[in-house]
């Protein structure tokens, strides 16, 4: 076997690159804002998404994206500049994702996100990448090299969904007129990192000695820009309630509610017990369903409440994209036993902001994450113990991951309830008398009152 000589074990990297501690840590700040603030637009968005393709799809970036933002501000404090994660680029970089945002068709939507914002963010993590210290700040091209792959596999996805939606000549025109003003906007804001046209060509000496004064100076030139931070332009992501006709979510055909169908007769699979492949068919037919609520439910409560932890939103991204993969998991099960998705109108019609609307963070965790996720983590246990001796392995393998996810995300619910509430009885109390209130009456939950005073209130009553 040939041996390496001395020279295959020299380090070919030189220490210093083009960025001192202080400007790479800016610049990481800035990606880290910008990677948090596509996590938002994704869950935001992810309720009047009409394709479940794209909530899927969604569901599993909303976690990756949490990832970076973990990632990120690991590399920021070793870059002893954590405090700093959260600084926007410049105020129009904010107004330009305000304008994302705020698009309401999804066509608009996409192409903002992935032919505009996405593909800028690679193109800057990479370059920053390729120029800073591949030595001293080899942890930041470790973890820049770990979003780029994800954001190369994201635009290829994306454009993908693009091709599908931009059907006619009119919709690639509308397309293509957007992309064109946003890239114009972005251009003008100077980008991720808000450097703009006049620090590109600045004159440096062969030392760079004084590249960073000059970066200063050129960018105190720069509209809204500073030398750390934006002026401080924000924008509250609130849901466009033109997207939920009668406040029910939308879905394209053949998926459809049974109130939309007048004098349809009601399928005998959904009187058929789950113990038969009919029966069982048509319940998981229906969590379907759920498991799109839930994706959008968990991306909401990321946009609803940008002051909680990260580690809260962190948990809700990984919840959407297991949620994700309930939606496929469901779809494959239903094929399994014969069926397809829309061959059952859903039953259940709920005003959807009866179901993500609620303004109390303790009530959504109780509610959504105890009680509901509760309710589904006991009935795949029952259709699991149902299904046995004629369900298939492949069934019954996907019902033992829907009951497993389940368990982790009462485990959210629950933890995240009272690390947040603390030793506040009355708030612990209140959320669990609200919780108790908009539950009470449905008689798939009729157990759960008790429960939730077995398990909290008492707890209140020890805090006092």
């Amino acid at each position: 076997m040939a041996t390496l000589g001395p020279e295959a074990l020299v380090d070919r990297r030189q220490l210093g690159g083009a960025f001192g501690l202080r400007e790479a840590a800016r610049r990481m700040s800035n990606f880290r804002w910008a990677e948090l603030e596509i996590l938002e637009l994704l869950g935001g968005w992810s309720e009047a998404m009409l394709y479940p393709a794209i909530r899927g799809g969604f569901g599993l970036q909303m976690f990756t994206q949490a990832v970076h933002c973990r990632e990120l501000g690991w590399a920021l404090a070793n870059l002893k500049r954590a405090k700093q994660r959260l600084q926007a680029p410049s105020d129009a970089f904010v107004r330009l994702c305000e304008q994302i945002w705020l698009a309401e068709s999804p066509l608009l939507r996409l192409v903002g996100l992935y032919r505009v914002l996405k593909p800028h963010l690679l193109q800057a993590e990479l370059y920053h990448a390729d120029l800073t210290d591949p030595v001293g700040d080899s942890f930041s091209i470790h973890v820049l090299q770990l979003c780029a792959a994800d954001h190369q596999r994201d635009l290829t996805w994306g454009n993908a969904q693009i091709e599908r939606l931009a059907a006619s000549r009119a919709s690639r025109a509308e397309a293509l007129a957007w992309q064109e003003k946003l890239e114009a906007d972005l251009a003008e804001s100077g980008g991720v990192v808000a450097e703009g046209a006049p620090a590109w060509w600045l004159p440096y000496t062969d030392e760079r000695a004084n590249a960073d004064d000059e970066l200063v100076a050129a960018r105190r030139e720069l509209p809204g820009q500073g030398e750390l931070r934006s002026q401080g332009y924000t924008y509250r992501k609130a849901p466009s309630e033109s997207l939920l006709p009668n406040g029910v979510q939308p879905f394209p055909a053949p998926l459809r509610y049974a109130a939309d169908v007048p004098g349809e007769p009601r399928h005998p699979d959904a009187d058929a017990p789950a113990s038969t492949p009919g029966g069982l068919r048509y319940a998981i037919h229906q969590l379907w369903l759920g498991e799109n609520r839930t994706v959008d439910r968990c991306g909401r409560f990321i946009t609803d409440f940008p002051d909680l932890p990260f580690g809260l939103k962190f948990d809700m991204a990984q919840q959407a994209w297991e949620e994700a993969r309930h939606m496929e998991i469901d779809a494959h099960i239903i094929h399994l036993l014969g069926g397809s998705l829309g061959m059952y109108p859903f039953a259940a019609r709920m005003p959807w902001r009866n179901t993500v609307g609620e303004s109390n963070p303790f009530v959504r965790l109780l509610r959504g994450h105890v009680v509901f996720e509760g309710s589904a983590a006991a009935a795949t246990n029952r259709w699991l113990a149902e299904s046995e001796g004629w369900a298939s392995s492949a069934i019954r393998q996907g019902l033992e991951h829907l009951s497993a996810d389940e368990r982790v995300h009462i485990a959210f619910g629950n933890d995240w309830t009272l690390r947040l509430i603390g030793d506040q009885p009355d708030r612990l109390q209140e959320a669990v008398d609200e919780t108790i209130r908009q539950i009470e009456g449905n008689p798939g939950l009729r157990e759960w009152p008790d429960r939730l005073r077995q398990r909290y209130l008492k707890r209140a009553l020890r805090m006092t």
